[in-house]
């Protein structure tokens, strides 16, 4: 039963295939670790909580990758709701399918236009 679940085409497409090209292991390896630490309840959560994580490390690169960590949280330049807002923004622009790279001019564009904000 476990690799029934495995081997459907989302757990496919969306964890096992791309987990096991980074780990540069066969898609079968991976399945046979899978099913050995998971039980019924983590295999049957794994694609929806893969998709969050996937969510969530989006999130935090583009935090990275823009200095909002830097700029919010220690030098206080950004606030904590126009970095959340930035980032929800971005967000949605790559859900749109734009790429991460236009992405991340847009996002420097937007800092510079809170930083320049006379207040």
């Amino acid at each position: 039963m476990k690799k029934r679940i495995l081997l459907s085409y989302r757990y496919q497409e969306d964890v096992v295939k791309p987990l096991a090209e980074f780990l540069e292991i066969s898609p079968e390896e991976l399945m046979e670790i899978m099913i050995k630490k998971l039980d019924m309840a983590g295999l049957e959560a794994l694609h929806p909580r893969a998709m969050q994580a996937r969510r969530e490390c989006l999130s935090k690169k583009l935090e990275f990758d823009l200095n909002l960590c830097i700029l919010s949280d220690f030098l206080l330049l950004i606030s904590m709701d126009d970095k959340e807002r930035i980032l929800d923004e971005l967000e949605k622009m790559i859900d749109e399918g734009k790429d991460y790279e236009s992405v991340l001019r847009e996002g420097k564009r937007i800092i510079l236009e809170i930083l320049r904000r006379v207040e």
